[in-house]
């Protein structure tokens, strides 16, 4: 674990530095025109591709004209604010700020509620940076989920800027990026500032003063007011170093490693005078760097278990296997219960264009279903209901590029699972083979859809939707008081009533998609396991192994 790592995890840029410099040095765009860029940016954030709306008509969240229930605003009348700042000559700070895909997934970065909860606890340390006072400031955000790289849109800006002042913003960006990182690695954090592993030896002769100086300048060195250690008894750690090393001769290495996690190891080194040379190495060996006999005890008492390598070659083979085994517990986990794992999942880029369709065809299937008299089980259907619900099955993985992707990828697996297992030999296996899997398929969206319409007929979701119209009113109402409605009331609550259905049919789709990512990793986990099992035997071997182990208990590393 490299404590920089937590420094650079984070990208923070300012993408609109140049446009802002020219406007400084005289050679910025006319104001309207900058204002009119402006207000397209603003749109672009709201909507574009792979933007998370949450349960909202757009993504954009914030503070902005005196609310921060951004969600609850017309797009348009955010727009209309972001033009009229930047008529003014304001500037408008653009930003992005990004995290690898392993960590957003790792620590929960993956939706519109995290990085609002992200951007409220520390904007008012951003506008610090950007020399905005909190008073003054105002600001949007919008979270897009794009697959390798989910990144959020941070627009902020001081309402009351001095524009007598002629002088070009300058953002201190390592702090920006120190400020989040803290917030999003701060459970990693807390472990590397809490000093647990403090030698006993180390404290033996020092007397409370001294203990206290010594604890003070690690508060400093880790800045953690709240620090505290417990001190470690190393007798068992210094026990096996003391065995391991009797008997090394000059310029000898040795490594001792922890079983468990074994990257995770002491190189010790016996020079020509005699010394010994320690280097700790490994995620957990930051805390012990000074290479000393002390340290390697303390780093050392960390695991339960050692064992030793006389080289490096033969522990880098216990390193590989040790990987190749958790590898082989993950893909039988996988195949199990796929949905224990922290998998990856990408909102995926939905068709607009499908959204009308699948509502029509929800509100059809109701009709159909005669208000689902059968349940909410695919299986119990009549064959009308479950045309219908093929038909909407077929919408949704049409809807997304991405669903149809893990569709295909799906089909393809189960097809090259029935060729190791020697089931295809013409086309019309083939044909079978494929045809099986996508029924299944189909099946499992038609649950997930029953699923999703009984969620929505819940009590609970209904609370939620009132709660979402009672604040689209309030917002509406307040809209008045700015200017006269454009549109009857009758006419907006129907334009909500569609918004909705929009919302949460988008949430389906991306519900169906995760879904379909989490069987694949299922079933791929299977083909892994089949390959090193049946992948060399003939169909009569096949038949035999399987006879003679038909009712053997599970075994976790073999297919038998």
């Amino acid at each position: 674990m490299d404590k920089d790592r937590y420094k650079g995890g984070v990208v923070f840029k300012w993408i609109n530095k140049n446009e802002i410099y020219a406007k400084y040095n005289g050679n910025g765009r006319k104001q309207n025109v900058q204002a009119y860029i402006d207000k397209l940016h603003e749109e672009y954030i709201a909507n574009r591709p792979n933007t998370d709306f949450g349960f909202s008509t757009h993504g954009l969240f914030g503070y902005i004209c005196d609310t921060s229930e951004v969600e609850m605003l017309d797009l348009e009348r955010i727009k209309s604010r972001i033009e009229k700042i930047s008529k003014k000559n304001i500037d408008i700070f653009k930003t992005v700020i990004s995290l690898r895909e392993d960590d957003a997934v790792e620590h929960g970065m993956m939706d519109k509620s995290s990085w609002k909860d992200l951007l409220e606890k520390t904007i008012p340390d951003i506008a610090k940076e950007f020399k905005i006072p909190l008073e003054d400031l105002e600001w949007t955000a919008s979270f897009h989920a794009k697959k390798g790289q989910p990144h959020c849109h941070l627009l902020l800006w001081n309402v009351n800027q001095n524009l007598e002042v002629k002088r070009k913003p300058f953002i201190m960006f390592q702090n920006v990026k120190r400020i989040l990182a803290k917030e999003i690695y701060k459970e990693e954090l807390k472990a590397l500032y809490d000093i647990k592993n403090v030698s006993k030896k180390c404290l033996e002769g020092l007397s409370k003063e001294e203990v206290y100086k010594y604890k003070e300048e690690l508060k400093k060195t880790y800045d953690n007011e709240e620090l505290m250690f417990n001190i470690v008894n190393t007798e068992n750690a210094e026990l096996y170093i003391n065995d391991a090393i009797k008997n090394m001769k000059e310029n000898e290495k040795i490594y001792i490693a922890s079983k468990s996690n074994p990257e995770n190891y002491v190189e010790i080194l016996k020079g020509n005078n005699g010394r010994y040379e320690f280097k700790n190495v490994g995620p957990k060996a930051i805390l012990y760097k000074e290479k000393t006999y002390l340290e390697t005890t303390q780093f050392l008492t960390n695991f339960e278990r050692l064992c030793m390598f006389d080289t490096k070659e033969k522990l880098e083979k216990y390193i590989r296997e040790k990987e190749n085994e958790n590898i082989n517990i993950d893909n039988e986990l996988k195949e199990i219960m796929p949905t224990v794992f922290n998998v990856p999942i990408i909102a995926p880029e939905i068709n607009e264009e499908y959204l009308d369709a699948i509502v029509k065809k929800l509100i059809n299937l109701e009709k159909v279903t005669e208000n689902y008299k059968k349940g909410f089980k695919y299986q119990y259907q009549t064959p009308d209901s479950k045309f219908c619900i093929d038909e909407i099955s077929t919408l949704l993985i049409n809807s997304s590029k991405e669903c149809k992707q893990e569709v295909e990828r799906y089909i393809k697996t189960c097809v090259d699972i029935d060729k190791i297992m020697q089931k295809i030999y013409k086309y019309k296996d083939y044909e079978r083979s494929r045809n099986k899997a996508k029924i299944f398929v189909m099946n499992k969206i038609g649950n997930q859809i029953l699923k999703f319409i009984k969620d929505i007929k819940s009590e609970e979701y209904q609370i939620k939707k009132e709660e979402w119209k009672a604040k689209r009113d309030f917002w509406n109402q307040k809209e008045k008081e700015y200017e006269e409605n454009k549109i009857r009331y009758e006419q907006r609550q129907e334009l909500y009533e569609k918004q909705w259905q929009k919302i949460t049919v988008q949430n389906l789709i991306k519900d169906t998609f995760t879904m379909l990512v989490q069987e694949n990793l299922s079933k791929n986990a299977s083909l892994k396991r089949k390959t090193k099992t049946y992948g060399d035997l003939s169909k009569r071997e096949i038949r035999e192994l399987i006879r003679k182990n038909k009712n053997s208990s599970i075994n976790w590393y073999r297919e038998l």
